[in-house]
């Protein structure tokens, strides 16, 4: 006699059991040769698998009869009520000993078809359903049992509304197996059986009916409780994807969280390529949101009439536009959008509205698994998980008993436990029962509950699952400065305001980063975990922006006149500590509240007393920050025509004259004052000069001449303040002079003219005034490089254009990667001898690389992911191609990045939006190059800079540098000398990623040239 077993926590279907041919044709041999009764009542699956079989063969296929495929199959049945009714019986009996959900109905629908699985002629109808579903509202979300059961029976539900047993079937699977091998086959992996390779065959010929490939299929964002504010989390995908606020559509970044501002509409309008979807958002009228408090996951939208609803989750934040309250939280509070009224509040309350309705919340009455545990950090939706918490089962009593095997597993580990549901269904587990209160890396755990007798087993089959991270013990994070183990799965290059010390992973409260990021990665997937600490610390709203940020320890807040209206708020559970903000004393502030917001009028004026801290009960004081007030100008407009130029602006504290110093590129230079008082001034005025100024308002507005044949030049605007005798140029709270640039003509350039356009360009500009200065002068300063350096020589502009130094501390700004890209083809010894300020004196070292065999060929497939593949698998590296090269390169772009004054090209809005558009280019493997940045998780920015100055070096090395920039310019649309300015910049932040590279493609050019 031949035995089949299940196997512990076998799929929902018998009939997908991989069973071997041989054993198979021997199983159908001993179903034909004795009595299905016996078979039934002694061997109950074997009987259960020979009842299924022929229909899932030949149902629909030949015919709809269900009776007389079985009775043909089997031989020893005849097909009287009689002998079908008792087969019926035995086989109601033999599958709910096996732990088979039968119902007692006699209808074949629930007898047969639920538990056998779509039959084999069926399996097109099923795939067209769940591929449809795939690419229209997304993958299934597989770590969640609760939410792929709801994908697949909507999936059947809206595309096969007359299939009435393939509905049976999907209602049936409880434990989502369709929804989990329907994902495994989008990640291509291999079918598992003959028969089940049969359906994967089906979702090939199902998605190419619609034209679409398995890559396409991308989930719409997944709506959010983020904090206090709606929010969307889009698919990681290679396409890219948009939703529309208003009129215009926002790209948004795939696998992280985009909050979405008040007023909240109901729908957003989704685009990913030549598909579009609006998602549901905010609750209708009559509808309520329920989430997952702990993870922000969105788990049910429901009505609010709908008297009862059913829930995997502990703790929930309800959301709707009508009022209510919770026995737990009391009245719904206003949202951020006040339309609507949010509460928090625990499974098996009950929801009253005011319109007398009312909502009971429970646990589901399905087969259902949970975590119940607080977060300690989270990465998009993803959560770490605290050691403390409790696996929560529900399951039904009746069907296969009440008691299961839970399996945790950690990596290659596997726990085992007994459960056992008490009278309401619910078993908890909590997680030191499966042993994480022990301390350990962060980790990917996975929970399946199996059938009983599977303890041990590593290959038995899950009835229910659930996924998550965990940090096992670690049940807080506690302190200020908060301090963590350091987990052995610990990554530097993907963590973020962390420092390494002896006793763990200490909170840098002096990083200027707002939430800290730990790194982790387990199985090949590598996380950032942005945690959640309760800290004592300063916020910054910035009121023109629109903006909040944290404030590092002691830093020093410049405050001009764009930060009029700014406003500070400290953050403290100190009860006992006072304020002291610019001198003033605000004592007990955090007495019943954590936070106190500075207002505008305490830091509008500068006092003797610069400091914001907080004053203890023993008297020591914590310095939080600084305030440096700053006289700048403000609403400054401009106006230039031909022949004139009209400047006004406001300014801060008294003057009582002007000067007007104008310097033009063929070296004529012209400087005048105004008097605005009875002081005299040393110089005269200009001809044609018209001033007004209107001391009350601290307003000036001057009407200058200008002359159109003279030289390009540069204006600067200077003042005397009153009682002093020396003139100081206009600035901003950025320390730019209020400078203009001058269009002219040329006659003939020469060194010298191209000299003074560089210097003029070189200045930072003023950030109201744009790009004036470029604008004005950009076209005479790439005439001249033409006419210069006509054959493209470095020589005759090399002191012109890259000797350069540095002005006030500040980078030269003159575009060299738009205007002249081709000197950055030039050989190493063109660049000797070049000024350290200059920022490009590195490039001197392309004359000194050292020789490097097996190289990859720049103009292949990904080059340079395969020389990081090299680099990390060879251990004799020359030391200027050696790994810590890399890292001593994306320290020196951080420190450039945050410490000098080319943080302008990811703080400053127009420069920042060039930047990243440059730097947005597809980077495949990006995470290999991020590696090598320690310190820099959160932030890919930085390594997406260095992959954009690895692409220019690898074009200057094949000679290719003016069909790069054009190439920057068509993809982007933005014009050459913008696209140049910022490539500049960013080549003198991260100017060893360039000599690191370009030596390097120079050397792989010439190996593959002499190969072919």
């Amino acid at each position: 006699m031949v035995t089949l077993r299940t196997g512990a926590g076998s799929t929902p279907f018998i009939l997908d059991m991989p069973i071997p041919p041989g054993l198979q044709h021997a199983a159908e041999k001993a179903l034909k040769s004795y009595s299905i009764f016996m078979i039934l009542d002694k061997f109950p699956t074997l009987g259960v698998w020979g009842v299924l079989l022929p229909l899932s063969r030949n149902y629909a296929e030949d015919g709809k009869g269900v009776y007389r495929h079985i009775t043909s199959f089997l031989g020893q049945v005849g097909g009287d009520q009689n002998d079908i009714e008792r087969l019926k019986s035995r086989y109601r009996q033999a599958a709910r000993r096996i732990g088979l959900p039968i119902p007692t109905s006699n209808q074949p629908t629930g007898l047969f078809f639920a538990a056998m699985g779509p039959a084999q002629a069926q399996l097109g109808i099923l795939a067209n359903a769940l591929v449809w579903m795939a690419l229209h509202h997304g993958p299934p979300a597989t770590e969640d049992t609760a939410s792929a059961r709801a994908w697949q029976r909507r999936a059947v539900t809206v595309r096969c509304p007359n299939h009435t047993r393939i509905q049976a079937t999907v209602r049936f699977d409880q434990s989502a197996h369709i929804a989990q091998r329907f994902d495994h086959w989008r990640r291509g992996e291999a079918a598992n059986g003959e028969r089940e390779g049969l359906l994967f065959d089906a979702y090939d010929c199902a998605i190419a009916s619609f034209l679409r490939k398995r890559s396409d299929i991308v989930a719409p964002p997944k709506v959010l409780w983020s904090g206090a504010e709606l929010a969307v989390e889009p698919e990681p995908s290679r396409h890219r994807q948009s939703i529309t606020l208003g009129a215009f559509p926002m790209p948004v970044a795939a696998g992280s969280i985009t909050r979405i501002p008040a007023p909240w509409p109901e729908k957003l309008s989704w685009r990913c390529r030549n598909h579009s979807q609006d998602i549901h958002l905010a609750p209708q009228p009559g509808e309520i949101l329920l989430f997952d408090a702990d993870s922000g996951a969105l788990l049910s939208r429901e009505r609010q009439d709908a008297r009862i609803t059913t829930v995997s989750a502990e703790r929930l934040v309800i959301l709707s536009r009508h009022a209510f309250s919770s026995p737990s939280f009391g009245p719904a509070i206003p949202a951020e959008d006040p339309d609507f009224r949010v509460a928090w509040t625990v499974n098996g309350e009950t929801l009253e509205f005011e319109d007398g309705q009312n909502l009971e919340i429970s646990a589901p009455d399905e087969a259902s698994i949970w975590l119940d545990a607080r977060s300690l950090a989270s990465d998009g939706s993803r959560r770490l998980l605290s050691c403390e918490g409790a696996v929560v089962v529900k399951l039904d009593a009746e069907i296969g008993g009440r008691s299961r095997i839970l399996r945790a597993t950690l990596g290659e580990v596997r726990r085992f436990r007994e459960i056992t549901v008490n009278s309401d269904g619910i078993a908890r587990v909590p997680f030191a029962d499966l042993g994480l209160s022990i301390t350990d890396a962060p980790q990917k755990i996975r929970f399946d509950v199996l059938a009983p007798g599977a303890a041990g087993d590593a290959a038995a089959r899950a009835e229910l699952s659930a996924t998550a991270w965990i940090w096992p013990g670690v049940a807080r994070i506690d302190g200020d400065p908060a301090v963590l183990p350091c987990p052995a799965n610990y990554l530097p290059a993907h963590s973020v305001g962390l420092r390494e010390a002896p006793e763990g992973l200490v909170v840098d409260d002096r990083a200027d980063v707002e939430t800290p990021v730990i790194g982790v990665s387990a199985e090949g997937e590598i996380r950032e975990f942005s945690l959640r600490l309760d800290r004592e610390d300063l916020w910054h709203y910035h009121v023109p922006a629109q903006t909040r940020s944290r404030v590092p320890r002691g830093k020093v807040l410049v405050f001009g006149h764009a930060s009029t209206h700014d406003t500070l708020t400290v953050r403290s559970t100190d009860q006992h500590a006072d304020i002291l903000a610019l001198g003033t004393e605000i004592r007990g502030p955090f007495i019943g509240r954590t936070s106190w917001e500075i207002g505008a009028g305490l830091l509008e004026e500068a006092t003797g007393d610069d400091r914001i801290a907080l004053r203890r009960k023993d008297g020591r004081i914590d310095l939080l920050a600084r305030i440096r007030h700053v006289d700048d100008p403000r609403n400054i407009d401009l106006t230039m025509e031909d022949d004139r130029l009209d400047l006004s602006l406001d300014y801060r504290g008294e003057i009582d004259a002007i000067r007007i110093d104008v310097r033009r590129a063929d070296g004529a230079s012209v400087v005048a004052d105004h008097s605005l008082g009875r002081r005299p001034v040393p110089l005269p005025t200009f001809h044609g000069l018209s001033v007004r100024h209107d001391p009350t308002k601290k307003r000036l507005a001057i009407s200058l001449p200008l002359d159109p044949a003279a030289a390009p030049g540069r204006m600067r605007l200077l003042y005397r303040a009153t009682g002093e005798d020396t003139f100081h140029p206009f600035k901003d709270s950025d320390g730019a002079d209020i400078a203009l640039g001058l269009p002219g003509d040329t006659d003939q350039a020469d060194i010298a003219c191209l000299k003074n356009l560089a210097g003029f360009l070189a200045h930072k500009s003023p950030f109201a005034l744009g790009d004036q200065v470029r604008s004005a002068l950009q076209p005479a300063y790439e005439q001249a490089i033409r006419e210069i350096s006509p054959s493209r020589m470095i020589g005759p502009i090399k002191a012109a254009l890259l000797d350069m130094p540095d002005i006030k501390e500040c980078a030269p700004r003159h575009d060299l990667a738009g205007a002249a890209p081709w000197i950055f083809e030039a050989s190493g010894t063109a660049f000797s001898g070049l000024n350290a300020g200059s920022g490009l004196a590195p490039l001197a070292q392309l004359a000194s690389q050292p020789q490097v065999t097996g190289l990859p060929d720049p103009r292949g497939d990904e080059p340079m992911q395969s020389w990081l593949e090299q680099v990390a698998a060879t251990s004799d590296m020359p030391l200027p191609f050696a790994p810590d090269r890399l890292e001593a390169a994306f320290q020196a772009l951080r420190y450039r990045l945050g410490d000098t004054d080319l943080r302008d090209i990811v703080t400053d809005d127009l420069l920042t939006g060039t930047v990243r558009l440059i730097a947005a280019a597809h980077v495949a493997d990006l995470d290999r190059l991020r590696s090598f940045d320690n310190g820099g998780g959160g932030d890919p920015l930085p390594a997406r800079i260095a992959a954009a100055i690895e692409r220019f070096a690898r074009a200057a090395a094949l000679r290719e540098t003016d069909a790069h920039v054009d190439a920057l310019c068509t993809r982007t649309g933005l014009p050459r000398a913008e696209i140049g300015q910022a490539l500049t910049l960013m080549l003198r932040a991260g100017i060893e990623f360039f000599v690191y590279f370009r030596g390097l493609w120079s050397q792989a050019a010439q190996q593959h040239e002499r190969q072919t």
